[in-house]
């Protein structure tokens, strides 16, 4: 009973309305806590606050000794916006050399409809192409994207995080030089232009539901990393060539198309991210082909930009 008192009114300390009263003894006041922690000793005990409103490093400690003849007491207060974390790896008490919290928290799970949602935009290239192929990200192709529709998180550690969130993909590969993307019976062939044709664009577009697996580590403040494998499950693909023939005076507008450019159903891109809350940059890189190689010219994804975190 004694230890609960003690603690309670440690807590009560450390939480209550910040005054000077007359014998001397102080009162911390401490709003919208994030975590309140009350751990026991031999022959002491600590509450620990961590994050107050407007400040999620601030770090409020108050260690008490509770033994015959002990009345001693520890008192610290820190920011540690700077402190780097380690994951899996949690900071080391001071005075004791024990783990300021276990090392392993508790796990927690949770499940979230249209939270953290990552709206993302970005510039669209390729690697590994089939001769004569050019596309690359200053050709104007495009990539949007929005994660998160719904996802789960999982918590081994305050500052470390996996995450799976479903979402959708729309990546657009597109060329400008002579070579254009032509649909040649069941499969899809790179050729010329016809002669004389002022040359807008030929581009293949893939529509992907997506899901997201990422390793999420915060270092500091507002700024994290993150890393890990997006599965694409390509449920359409479709081609669009443009161009004008010129003859003379006469100029005629073609539009060749096909919805038909046999993608691989499901591909794997691995993406990594720096977040600097709420804006992050990514990238993007497949190691597989976008299109089935029995019907199309080789390629592979890599797609850059930024998005925004809502």
């Amino acid at each position: 009973m004694k230890k609960f008192l003690i603690a309670a009114a440690l807590l009560g300390a450390t939480l209550t309305a910040s005054a000077q009263s007359q014998d001397g003894d102080s009162v911390v006041i401490i709003k919208k806590p994030n975590e309140v922690r009350i751990s026991e000793g031999r022959g002491y005990i600590n509450v620990e606050v961590r994050g107050k409103e407007g400040n999620d490093d601030y770090i409020y400690s108050v260690r008490k000794g509770y033994s015959k003849g002990t009345n001693t007491s520890i008192t610290s207060e820190k920011n540690k916006n700077w402190d780097f974390n380690i994951p899996f790896l949690e900071k080391k008490d001071r005075q004791t050399g024990a783990s300021s919290r276990p090392q392993y928290q508790t796990a927690r799970f949770s499940f979230n409809i249209i939270d953290d949602i990552q709206f993302g935009m970005g510039l669209v290239g390729t690697t590994s192409q089939a001769p004569g192929m050019d596309v690359d990200m200053t050709n104007g192709g495009f990539e949007f994207f929005l994660n998160n529709i719904f996802h789960w998180r999982f918590a081994p550690t305050r500052n470390t995080h996996l995450t799976m969130g479903f979402g959708v993909d729309w990546r657009n590969y597109r060329m400008r030089g002579d070579t254009r993307f032509i649909k040649d019976g069941t499969g899809i062939t790179l050729g010329s232009y016809p002669e004389g044709a002022d040359i807008d664009f030929s581009r293949l577009k893939v529509f992907s539901l997506t899901l997201d697996l990422m390793l999420r580590q915060r270092l500091f403040g507002n700024v994290s990393i993150a890393a890990g494998p997006v599965v694409n499950f390509n449920t359409s693909g479709s081609l669009k060539t443009r161009y004008t023939l010129v003859n003379g005076e006469n100029r005629e507008g073609v539009k060749e198309q096909s919805s038909n450019i046999h993608q691989k159903s499901v591909t794997v891109d691995f993406k990594g991210e720096l977040k600097i809350n709420p804006i992050a940059f990514y990238i993007k890189y497949s190691p597989m082909n976008v299109l089935d190689t029995n019907y199309g010219p080789r390629f592979r994804s890599l797609s850059a930009g930024a998005m925004i975190v809502f």
